[in-house]
């Protein structure tokens, strides 16, 4: 997997995700609402294969971290 990817504002949620910002905190940071982050996060999800719900992120993270995304 390479982060083409990701788009480059699920990047931007990934890294945020990845310092321990909240769903909401990382809307207010990126200038976007929480259901975009929501979706951002779901397409993240899939796309790096860890699973199909929010609550699944962790292992994005753990994924992307692995992979050098973040």
């Amino acid at each position: 997997m390479s982060n083409k990817t990701l788009t480059e504002r699920e990047l931007k949620v990934l890294r945020s995700y990845g310092q321990g910002l909240s769903k909401r905190q990382t809307a207010k940071s990126l200038g976007i609402s929480t259901q975009d982050v929501f979706d951002d996060a779901l397409s993240i999800v899939r796309k790096l294969g860890v699973g199909t719900r929010l609550a699944d992120m962790p292992k994005a993270v753990a994924e992307g971290r692995s992979l050098g995304l973040i």
